[in-house]
């Protein structure tokens, strides 16, 4: 009984992979990527349902933030899903690897992982928002 349930759970997990779209990706992402000069950058990432995005690096013990926004879209590259952020004031890309709906992974600017041992990696805020009891 048990090894007919591998089947239907391999099923259900390669369709929840697979499941990645563009609005299953709106939302906002934070985490902490390494600076080469400060102990880090902590990036909030919002992808919105109008295509567009919003960025915001703030450099630690600098008090220094960085903002911007532009299109975002989901792309192919070799084989995998990424998400492309089109800046509108720089007119630069920067690339995302989709991990999952709750994990995406910043990119080198030839869409490969950046492999410096460090961690690149944003996730999904859950949203906070409670309903009051009647």
């Amino acid at each position: 009984m048990g090894i007919k349930i591998l089947p239907v759970i391999f099923v259900v997990l390669i369709s929840c992979i697979q499941s990645v779209s563009f609005t299953s990706l709106q939302g906002t992402f934070t985490g902490r990527i390494p600076c080469a000069d400060c102990p880090g950058i902590n990036v909030h990432l919002t992808l919105r349902g109008d295509s567009v995005y919003n960025l915001l690096w703030q450099y630690l013990e600098r008090n220094v933030e960085f903002s911007d926004s532009g299109k975002w879209g989901i792309k192919e590259s070799n084989g995998d899903k990424i998400i492309l952020l089109d800046s509108k004031s720089s007119h630069q890309k920067t690339y995302y690897l989709i991990d999952n709906v709750n994990n995406i992974e910043m990119l080198g600017n030839n869409k490969k992982r950046i492999d410096n041992g460090l961690n690149y990696t944003l996730h999904r805020v859950r949203s906070s928002v409670r309903t009051r009891r009647r």
